[in-house]
């Protein structure tokens, strides 16, 4: 490729891989280092910020996902250059651009495995748990380390769960993460449905407790083969996650011990006062169950 103007500190950069999100990701290798790297760019032909007007980038986007906003792509950016956690991507040195000057990216470290949501799909739909509990651990642990910081990630699912050969985790797309005590807030739904606390789905106020509610909801449906909420249409999930009880894990699967199903089910209460006060909590809930699980197999 010619003319990658700041991405000239990149060679034999791929053909791009572009989502939903409104952003392509690149395979890179990094000029000095020699490391392969990811390279995130928002799409241009989607992205706008307020005075900004993007222009047409060397490298070349040849889908078109739902647009995002400038203000949002770099806010990602900019949280995740602030996290330093094994369990959550890391974002590498690199000049991010300000609002005004496209093109808008940033550079990654480049992950090799799949996403748990594909791993669910070699495996039948489901785990066992087993195998899930050091996976469930990875995630929370991460989820604890953005709490701590303030930071509420939005959109915790399958898809969003990276994991590698030797089943260690990562935890991607900080895409509509907010600072739970930020000005900002959400006036309409936020995150994937089948994974979203009712609060986010409503628009409202949300917190940490809205991530343990997706994080109840990702391992309901490791264990057991589905989300907790399923329907034909839109409206139809929506009016479950908010107006309905999921059915209890060990009914769903006789395999799992009431324990487990009772510590799965606060974590997917309605209301966010119900469900654990942290994600710490969730997870020492989680291991304890477990363990009374498997002396009882």
């Amino acid at each position: 490729m010619q003319n990658l103007g700041p991405y000239e500190g990149l060679i034999e950069i791929s053909r791009p891989t572009c989502g939903s999100s409104g952003a392509c990701i690149y395979k890179a290798r990094d000029r000095e280092s020699g490391h392969t790297v990811a390279l995130k760019v928002l799409n241009p032909a989607g992205g706008t910020g307020r005075g900004a007007k993007p222009q047409p980038i060397s490298v070349q986007v040849e889908e078109k996902p739902e647009p995002i906003s400038v203000e949002r792509f770099l806010q990602e950016a900019s949280i995740l250059a602030s996290l330093d956690h094994p369990n959550i991507v890391k974002v590498l040195p690199t000049q991010i651009p300000p609002p005004s000057q496209p093109p808008y990216f940033y550079v990654m470290q480049f992950l090799t495995g799949r996403e748990l949501s594909r791993v669910l799909q070699e495996n039948g739909g489901r785990l066992p748990l087993e195998r899930f509990i050091p996976i469930f651990k990875q995630l929370a642990s991460a989820l604890s380390y953005i709490h701590e910081r303030g930071i509420v990630h939005m959109d915790v699912k399958p898809n969003n769960v990276f994991i590698s050969e030797n089943d260690s985790i990562t935890l991607l797309d900080f895409g509509i993460s907010r600072y739970a005590n930020g000005s900002e807030s959400f006036n309409k739904p936020a995150g994937t449905l089948a994974y979203a606390s009712p609060e986010q789905m409503l628009g409202l106020d949300f917190s940490q407790q809205s991530d343990i509610f997706s994080l109840g909801a990702l391992a309901y449906e490791v264990l057991s083969g589905s989300p907790p909420f399923t329907a034909g249409s839109i409206s139809r999930l929506a009016d479950r996650v908010l107006n309905e009880k999921e059915k209890p894990l060990h009914l769903r699967c006789p395999d799992i011990s009431m324990a487990l199903s009772v510590c799965i089910a606060r974590a997917l209460s309605k209301d966010p006062k119900q469900r654990y006060p942290d994600v710490d909590s969730f997870a020492r809930d989680f291991e304890l169950a477990s363990n009374t699980h498997n002396r009882h197999k």
